[in-house]
């Protein structure tokens, strides 16, 4: 689903994939490769050959797909989240482009269960406006899903490694971005 929803963008901008594998055990890797195959001039692909989660240093070991990114722009989306507007990154760069003091952007979400149940999740916060900043998030009052952000490729290759230790799971994204918008 989560591969569906990045083919299913309709932009006016080119579009590159990367997809990093940590060494996934239910065929992951198998259907990236298939589609690799498939679609060989829009995805690069990272296999890492070890499962890096449990690692103290996990996202440093993830810096050379970091430091990977070429575009302008880049929307992150974990392989358990799929996105279904196939306008998202088409609006969401329209606004970065109107809007260049916003070092990204964010959307509404719905969570879908495994069981199927769903829940609309706004943006997770418990202060609502239009704009945060990092004193907004280093103070707790904001969290946004990962799958709903579009960020300026502001760190090309050189991602500060200060953000990949202090912070856990995906706040140290929140933190490098909100950092420098």
């Amino acid at each position: 689903d989560a591969i569906e929803g990045f083919l299913m963008q309709k932009t006016a901008f080119p579009v590159e994939i990367l997809i990093h594998d940590d060494a996934s055990t239910d065929r992951t890797a198998d259907i990236v490769k298939e589609y690799e195959a498939r679609y060989p001039k829009l995805f690069r692909c990272f296999y890492q050959p070890e499962n890096t989660y449990t690692k103290p240093n996990k996202h440093e070991l993830r810096i050379p797909f970091r430091n990977s990114c070429r575009g302008k722009y880049i929307a992150f989306c974990e392989g358990d989240d799929y996105w279904t507007d196939p306008l998202k990154l088409q609006q969401q760069v329209d606004f970065l482009e109107a809007n260049e003091d916003y070092a990204g952007c964010s959307h509404n979400t719905r969570m879908i269960y495994e069981d199927g149940s769903k829940e609309d999740a706004l943006i997770v916060t418990s202060v609502i406006k239009d704009s945060y900043t990092i004193d907004d998030i280093t103070k707790g009052q904001i969290y946004l899903h990962t799958s709903s952000m579009v960020y300026r490729n502001v760190f090309k290759s050189n991602f500060p490694k200060k953000y990949l230790t202090d912070y856990f799971g995906d706040w140290f994204l929140l933190m490098a971005y909100a950092d420098v918008g």
